[in-house]
């Protein structure tokens, strides 16, 4: 048998989580034909077939299958030992990548950088607020900022503190409400929700427990949707306090019972926890956390964590 190379097994895993030749290439950013070259050279190294070429993707087979797992250990191994060897680099210099949600990168992180490039100009921070879930156990990213607690993976966690939210409207509106709101009331009054595909996630769930959807004239997929709606005036939105609060153009409604708030967690890869850049990065984000306390927690008193309620 030849020897085998650890980038078919790469290769393989790519080939595996796109199920196409095309998709693997764009994950590995190299040509599909790269990826054939390497998958061809792994069968023939371990002289059987992995993959069924079927009409919709390439397919594991009872081979393939097989051994999945055991190259996933492997790439967890890779993975881990240059995340240690990076980590072992005492310079405060390179890229350091946080995940974090787009509206607390743009409102909360970025206005509080010019401070942290001023002490450590040679650090280069990569902000990944992209809607797909990133594996901090994997590194795909250094450091997170997460609104929910990590059950598992090679990771490090720490909380920082909450994300409360509460009712808003614009104030242009001419919308008249009985204030406080409650959970029966709110059915009466136009109301902005969010798109049946997020329904699932821990707030909007929250919400459509009593929203009435026959008020509800807009619903958004994202929070700036939900926020421009709002200044539109187009009716009531649930917001997270650090933006409702800061906005010149909508103001808080009172509500009477328990608001929703969420944790905010401050994750970071194990591997990574001796490295300098992601250490200095990551107690940025823990100041930056704290000083912003009353934004994130909205000063309100009746609120409840999401798994609470």
């Amino acid at each position: 048998m030849n020897k085998m190379e650890w980038d078919s097994i790469r290769y393989f895993l790519a080939i595996v989580r796109n199920r196409s030749l095309t998709g693997a290439a764009k994950e590995l950013n190299v040509s599909a034909s790269t990826v054939s070259r390497n998958l061809e050279l792994l069968e023939n190294t371990i002289n059987i077939p992995l993959f069924v070429r079927h009409q919709s993707g390439y397919i594991l087979n009872d081979h393939g299958q097989a051994l999945k797992e055991k190259a996933e250990e492997l790439e967890d191994a890779a993975l881990s030992f240059e995340a240690i060897a990076q980590s072992r680099n005492k310079e405060a210099s390179g890229t350091v990548s946080i995940a974090t949600a787009e509206n607390i990168a743009n409102q909360i992180i970025i206005p509080a950088m010019s401070d942290f490039f001023q002490t450590y100009p040679s650090i280069t921070i990569d902000l990944l607020t992209g809607i797909p879930p990133i594996n901090i156990g994997k590194r795909e990213a250094d450091i997170a900022l997460r609104l929910s607690r990590p059950d598992r993976g090679n990771v490090l966690i720490r909380k920082l503190g909450v994300q409360a939210w509460a009712f808003y409207r614009s104030k242009r509106s001419n919308l008249e409400i009985s204030e406080p709101l409650t959970e029966s009331s709110i059915q009466l009054y136009p109301t902005i929700c969010w798109s049946e595909t997020m329904v699932s996630l821990a707030v909007p769930s929250w919400l459509n427990q009593f929203m009435n959807h026959s008020t509800t004239s807009i619903k958004c997929s994202s929070l700036q949707g939900l926020y421009s709606a709002a200044k539109a005036g187009f009716g009531i939105a649930l917001l997270p306090c650090f933006m409702g609060d800061t906005s010149e153009e909508l103001t808080k409604i009172a509500f009477k019972g328990d608001l929703v708030q969420e944790e905010i967690w401050l994750v970071i890869n194990q591997d990574m926890r001796h490295s300098k850049s992601v250490g200095l990065v990551a107690d940025f984000l823990a100041e930056v956390v704290k000083k912003n306390a009353p934004l994130f927690s909205g000063k309100a008193e009746n609120l409840k964590t999401v798994d609470q309620l």
